[in-house]
């Protein structure tokens, strides 16, 4: 596979044709030249166009908008309106999906329990983006997931997690049930409960309302909140295991 590299000297003049990348000049002529191919070294190039990152990393253009919007890619957009996403935060994601170690984050403490988490997703590409942004977090976590509402509470009676992360709108037991059912085990007390959700706050009541106390994302999921609600969660353990260490910024 061979993308086209996008540069800063590029404007409405180029044009883009077959396995070529085609420069008009200001008499009309074009010449042709060979696409650089960056699979093997994305790094090289600053920024793609959200098609080209979406075929680097084998996925659909709606999951890169997606991931552009939560925050897992860096991008800006242009004075048109379209998205250029960094090379470097593609090149990050496709050494993950090969396989090639990255730096690992500092954890808080070699004795502090790894923070457990409980994603309930029934959209895989969804969950998709909490498997890869979540492992990115600066402290240790173990994440499971469950895609709906009967798996998930199996999953939980189980792993006894420290965070349920719960979109609402599941098959099976919805998330309102879902989440007033956690909330009601004595055995799951000290667990944190966090909905997601694209529903309009005014169609809750038709489910029975939320439950007080329950931070509630909307979605695209803000994944920068997400990340600070959690480290509350792991600076609350790190207290309760006699840990100091403060988690980096």
């Amino acid at each position: 596979m061979s993308i086209e590299l996008v540069s800063a000297a590029a404007t409405s003049d180029d044009s883009y044709s077959g396995g070529s990348h085609r420069r008009r000049s200001r008499d009309g002529a074009t010449s042709s030249a060979p696409r650089p191919s960056v699979v093997d070294n994305p790094s090289r190039l600053a920024y793609y166009t959200t098609r080209q990152a979406a075929e680097i990393l084998g996925i659909a253009v709606r999951t890169a908008q997606l991931w552009v919007e939560s925050g897992i890619l860096d991008a800006w957009k242009t004075s048109g309106g379209h998205r250029r996403i960094t090379a470097e935060s593609v090149a990050m994601l496709l050494r993950q999906h090969k396989g090639v170690d990255l730096p690992q984050q500092p954890a808080l403490s070699e004795t502090l329990p790894p923070l457990r988490v409980v994603v309930v997703e029934d959209d895989p590409i969804f969950m998709q983006m909490y498997k890869t942004c979540i492992p990115r977090w600066n402290f240790p976590v173990t994440l499971k997931s469950a895609r709906d509402g009967y798996e998930a509470l199996l999953l939980i009676g189980h792993f006894m997690p420290d965070i349920v992360i719960a979109d609402l709108n599941l098959p099976g037991v919805d998330g309102f049930r879902l989440i007033r059912t956690v909330l009601a085990d004595e055995a799951l007390r000290d667990t944190l409960v966090v909905a997601v959700s694209g529903l309009d706050p005014d169609s809750w009541a038709n489910y029975g309302g939320m439950p007080k106390g329950v931070p509630v994302l909307p979605k695209p999921i803000p994944f920068t909140k997400l990340e600070e609600i959690a480290r509350g969660k792991a600076e609350l353990l790190a207290r309760q295991h006699g840990v100091s260490l403060q988690i980096p910024d």
